[in-house]
């Protein structure tokens, strides 16, 4: 699911979301479309919440995300990622565009509806 800072959820369609997981090594893909932005603050930054197994309890981040393909954000967008940090179940997605020259925590008044996020997010996990 798309969660937002603010403790709200941000609604999503499912076109997949598979994981494999090879012994502390998880593989998850996913490819989600905006739905309905609801109550959630402009501010709100969003995180794809629900990863399937609990990352490693060690320090700094223990997972990286790459999205392959993005369409019909609500900001430019020149590439789309995301970080795993320990002992979560949490990607923090992140983006860079030509405009912001650095990378920034994505937010709710970056996507809209109809925003189609896919790619793969990869980390170690706990046990």
């Amino acid at each position: 699911m798309l969660a937002a800072s603010d403790s709200t959820i941000v609604p999503v369609a499912v076109d997949n979301a598979r994981y494999s997981k090879i012994g502390q090594y998880v593989f998850c893909t996913f490819d989600i479309t905006v739905t309905n932005l609801g109550s959630t603050s402009a501010t709100a930054t969003l995180s794809l919440k629900g990863l399937p197994v609990v990352s490693a309890a060690d320090p700094g981040y223990v997972g990286s995300g790459y999205v392959a393909y993005f369409s019909s954000m609500d900001t430019n967008v020149d590439y789309f990622g995301g970080t795993v940090s320990g002992t979560s179940t949490v990607a923090a997605l992140w983006f860079t565009s030509e405009q912001k020259k650095s990378v920034t925590a994505l937010t709710r008044d970056d996507v809209k509806v109809g925003t189609r996020i896919a790619g793969t997010i990869q980390y170690i996990s706990a046990a």
